[in-house]
């Protein structure tokens, strides 16, 4: 049997087991949602189990607007047309 095949749900005969690893990357960026969404959840601030592959695929994925500047981190935000500032940091302190 087609790996592929079991992960499909149900009601497309498939068996509909989870792909783990996706799954896993699906969490992981709520969590960094939630970052943003909910600051008062006990586990911000602490060290998320996200690695960078997380954290870049969640920048390409979100659009942050800048309010009053409490909220978005500078340098890790993607504010700029909707861009990580990865880039202009290191121009910058170059």
């Amino acid at each position: 049997m087609q790996w592929k095949k079991v992960q499909r749900p149900k009601k497309l005969g498939g068996l509909g087991v989870l792909d783990l690893e996706r799954f896993s990357r699906a969490l992981k960026l709520r969590w960094l949602g939630y970052e943003w969404k909910e600051p008062d959840r006990p586990w911000v601030g602490g060290n998320l189990p996200v690695n960078e592959v997380d954290r870049q695929l969640f920048r390409t994925s979100t659009v942050v607007t800048v309010g009053n500047g409490n909220t978005a981190k500078f340098w890790e935000a993607s504010w700029l047309q909707g861009r990580h500032q990865g880039i202009l940091r290191q121009v910058c302190t170059s």
